[in-house]
């Protein structure tokens, strides 16, 4: 998730002057998943409290893609260790 949002904000940098809106649109979107994976990061070794399992099945819920789909997997693995 992480290193995506990395790679789509440099390629949002570069493509800047041939289509502004389209650029800030981008590099938004990877701020978002920036910050969605550092959160996620955090919360990975509290996953198996509830709370934070919740946190992360929303997290890769908002944040689309194979990291986000990974990021859903951990917290529903997560929710189910603590509960079976």
């Amino acid at each position: 998730m992480i290193l995506l949002s990395v790679v789509a904000f440099l390629g949002m940098g570069i493509m800047m002057p041939f289509g502004m809106p389209f650029a800030i649109g981008g590099m938004t979107l990877s701020v978002v998943g920036l910050v969605l994976g550092v959160i996620a990061i955090i919360g990975s070794k509290h996953v198996t409290e509830p709370v934070w399992a919740i946190v992360l099945i929303i997290i890769g819920l908002v944040g689309i893609g194979t990291g986000g789909f990974l990021v859903v997997l951990g917290g529903l693995l997560g929710l189910v260790s603590k509960y079976a």
